[in-house]
């Protein structure tokens, strides 16, 4: 049985720091990087946000359009944009700024919407 088949949260997490500690194998690796990522914020487990920084060799360079998609989706269920996520938004600020503008247009949605409900129930 597999870590996502068993919801074995720690056992993603740690195939994720390896990955991380690999950055030879960043390329053949981003399809299985993001994978783990959809699977950690289904189970709202969003500290994976706190090891990815944007810098020469990050693995962020080596994601494309539809990664990054993936990367905001999740980013969208986290309740607080700190330090960490923006260095995850820097690299999707400069290749695709209308997706950033985009995102916070639906957290600020989101925000008006929990705020109209809390005053209605």
């Amino acid at each position: 049985m597999s870590a996502k088949e068993s919801n074995n949260t720690g056992a993603l997490y740690n195939l994720f720091q390896a990955i991380l500690n690999h950055k030879e194998l960043y390329q053949q690796l981003s399809n299985l990087f993001i994978e783990i990522i959809k699977e950690l914020s289904n189970h709202e487990q969003f500290y994976w946000t706190h090891n990815i920084w944007f810098e020469e060799g990050s693995i962020l360079n080596f994601l494309n359009e539809s990664d990054f998609d993936v990367i905001l989706s999740c980013l969208e269920k986290f309740n607080s944009i700190e330090v960490q996520e923006e260095e995850l938004l820097k690299p999707i600020c400069i290749e695709y700024p209308e997706k950033i503008i985009r995102f916070f247009e639906k957290r600020v949605n989101i925000t008006i919407q929990n705020i109209v409900l809390d005053i209605i129930y």
